[in-house]
């Protein structure tokens, strides 16, 4: 998971070879296929596949307008259609990211979805019997709750938390805040994640 400072805005995509789309089915998510992070002194991205209710759907998010990984994310596009042998399925793109999306659209079929979307954050989800808890987290601090610290977890949360249009303001709600933060770390269910002096997530 990474956040990006500015607010991004997602459009949903069908992708295909041809014009015939998959429909929806009911379920969830089903199976990771590849998770993959871009980075270099400005860019960060990361590209991330799934089956979620019975289709393809794909990730890919770059937080400023590049060229440099169109290739790379088409052939990810490409594999992750290959292990699941179908033609068709979703990809969520930030708007902004018109280098990309052109790129895309020599390569496949893209049918821009009529609604925009506003997430503010990646989250990647794994089924629990799947997690062998290998993750190194050495590169975090992770530190309890902090009073003191309330309006920088509120300016990451306005950052990088919001599934609502328009965004929620969370500096505006900082003394509801205040006493949730303050109940979680009673029950001892808070927690900030610091990188070099800089908050990078809550739990």
């Amino acid at each position: 998971m990474f956040s990006i400072k500015e607010k991004p805005v997602f459009r949903v995509f069908h992708i295909s070879h041809s014009k015939t789309m998959i429909k929806d089915t009911v379920g969830a998510v089903d199976e990771i296929l590849f998770c993959k992070t871009f980075s270099t002194s400005k860019i960060v991205g990361s590209f991330f596949s799934c089956i979620y209710k019975g289709k393809m759907r794909i990730h890919a998010i770059l937080n400023e307008e590049t060229d440099l990984f169109n290739e790379e994310i088409a052939e990810c596009i490409k594999e992750s259609m290959r292990k699941l042998n179908v033609e068709a399925g979703t990809i969520w793109l930030r708007t902004a990211s018109s280098n990309l999306i052109s790129y895309l659209e020599e390569e496949f079929v893209l049918a821009p979805d009529d609604e925009q979307f506003f997430y503010h954050s990646t989250e990647y989800i794994i089924p629990k019997d799947k997690f062998n808890k290998k993750f190194d987290h050495s590169c975090l601090d992770v530190k309890p709750y902090d009073e003191t610290k309330i309006d920088q977890y509120l300016e990451l949360l306005n950052d990088s938390m919001s599934f609502f249009f328009p965004p929620e303001d969370f500096i505006q709600g900082k003394a509801d805040y205040l006493k949730e933060f303050q109940e979680l770390k009673i029950k001892n269910a808070f927690e900030a994640f610091w990188k070099d002096d800089q908050l990078v997530g809550l739990y």
